[in-house]
């Protein structure tokens, strides 16, 4: 199945800003079991930084607000967040603030209960099993 990438622009002299995140799961030997990383399909190099990951269940939910901030060169994948089994059980989501030379944007993702996802693939970018997701939202950060 191919991912389709939305294309989401913002400023006069925008670029499309194509970014995906990629949810693995994966014992890293720290007590979590899932990795959150950002994947750029952008010709250019970007600054990513975490500004939100929210947890919803029913009607209770919480979030948290790492601020964690990574480069990333075009084509490459990096890791950007580690989640455990609690929020795996809760609808996740996690919003990012993209910024390139001249331009900035807020992306959301919605990654739903990872516990539940269907059988994985293998995410060329990180030669590993995992579940690619696009952006559901987007806006100026």
């Amino acid at each position: 199945m191919q991912h389709v990438i939305p294309e989401i622009r913002h400023l006069s002299k925008s670029v499309p800003l194509f970014v995906r995140l990629a949810a693995c799961r994966e014992d890293l030997g720290d007590s979590m079991q899932w990795s959150i990383y950002i994947l750029n399909d952008m010709s250019c190099f970007i600054e990513v930084k975490l500004a939100r990951v929210s947890f919803e269940w029913g009607d209770r939910g919480h979030y948290v607000a790492p601020g964690n901030t990574v480069g990333l060169q075009s084509g490459c994948a990096t890791l950007l967040w580690r989640e455990g089994w609690e929020g795996a059980e809760m609808n996740m989501e996690v919003s990012i603030e993209v910024r390139t030379s001249g331009q900035q944007a807020g992306l959301s993702f919605e990654l739903g209960k990872l516990y539940r996802s269907r059988e994985p693939t293998i995410i060329s970018e990180l030669g590993k099993p995992g579940w690619v997701h696009s952006p559901t939202q987007g806006g100026d950060a």
